[in-house]
């Protein structure tokens, strides 16, 4: 597993299949098996605790769980308000897909009927349906205002094909912006990307007036092959 501290009370840890295997835990386990991914996730905060030095307070945790490529899952974890379980099943369910399949998918479907009205667990706080709306774009802008955060992304995304991508930023709204060009990229490339990228900002576009604005206006820090240097930057 690897920690990151976002801010003081905010955690992403990146689990991938060796670190499942350990835990005894798979993806259909999220879909079948409640008290097991409690466990696992009550595991992932202690560890968090162990490696970044995180106390969460007295509050419940409001988590965002994320499949960023079939064998690498993103946990974002801060103090907030507990959601639904169901909806948590929901947001895994596209990123899932492409690891599990769809006619597995369908089967593991049947099973989460019992915990749709089961209310007290996490739920994250994403927009995952609307960026998915995104998939068959010319191309997208993605949005921060920090550079590193910029860097760990593509770090973490790790597409290893050539990204058609430029950086510029924004100096009247303080804004990096990555315009990503779908070109070679493929729909699970893309949607790989899109569905990670709402975990960092919330600023991310596919409308061409805004683009352009921002290649009008905005400074250009990186012309061409932002993506691997991003990827690169420490």
């Amino acid at each position: 597993m690897k920690f990151q501290r976002i801010n003081q009370d905010t955690i992403r840890c990146i689990v991938n299949s060796e670190d499942m295997q350990e835990y005894g835990i798979a993806f259909e386990d999220f879909f079948k098996n409640k008290g097991k991914v409690n466990d696992f996730l009550h595991e992932v905060v202690e560890r968090a605790r162990e490696e970044v030095g995180y106390t969460p307070k007295d509050g419940m945790l409001s988590m965002q769980i994320i499949p960023i490529s079939p064998n690498k899952l993103s946990i974002t974890f801060s103090e907030g308000e507990a959601g639904g379980y169901k909806s948590l099943l929901e947001s895994l369910k596209s990123g899932l897909e492409e690891s599990l399949g769809a006619d597995l998918l369908d089967a593991l479907d049947e099973d989460t009927d019992e915990y749709e009205q089961d209310e007290n667990f996490l739920e994250p706080e994403t927009n995952t349906q609307q960026n998915l709306g995104m998939l068959n774009s010319k191309m997208v802008m993605i949005g921060m205002s920090d550079i590193n955060q910029m860097a760990e992304f593509c770090r973490v995304l790790d597409i290893n094909k050539t990204v058609t991508s430029q950086l510029y930023f924004v100096e009247n709204q303080g804004i990096y912006s990555l315009i990503v060009e779908k070109n070679r990229l493929s729909t699970a490339d893309m949607k790989q990307m899109l569905i990670l990228a709402i975990e960092y900002t919330s600023i991310i576009t596919d409308d061409e007036k805004v683009i352009s604005h921002i290649r009008e206006y905005g400074e250009e820090i990186i012309n061409k092959s932002a993506y691997r240097i991003l990827k690169s930057y420490v």
